[in-house]
């Protein structure tokens, strides 16, 4: 018997494919150590203490976000995927408006 939920399944596979690239993105640039700088300061009204900064000296890839929202839209469509395949095997006579969110309603309250 196919497994009613390998479209949710893929969807969410692709997402864990995104985030582990980003992942591995992210700890590239941050192991940069001319990323960050860390800036001590004296605290302004407390003569004892100090204030650490952490000072980001390169921009962030512009792609990050982009990465971001693949893995958002795969897990949403993967949502969209499951709820689909349950009203199915629940016998709904119209699954195609069965979709996530579960209703409009939802939206209006």
């Amino acid at each position: 018997m196919p497994d009613p939920f390998e479209i949710s399944r893929r969807k969410i596979a692709w997402a864990k494919k995104n985030l582990t690239d980003l992942k591995r993105e992210v700890d590239l640039v941050l192991s940069d150590p001319n990323f960050h700088e860390i800036v001590v300061e004296p605290h302004p009204t407390k003569p004892n203490h100090v204030i650490q900064k952490l000072r980001v000296a390169k921009q962030l890839p512009v792609f990050w976000p982009d990465i971001v929202g693949i893995v958002v839209d795969s897990l949403r469509a993967a949502l969209d995927f499951a709820i689909y395949d349950v009203a199915v095997a629940a016998g709904c006579d119209k699954p195609r408006n069965a979709y996530f969110p579960f209703s409009n309603r939802l939206l209006k309250n």
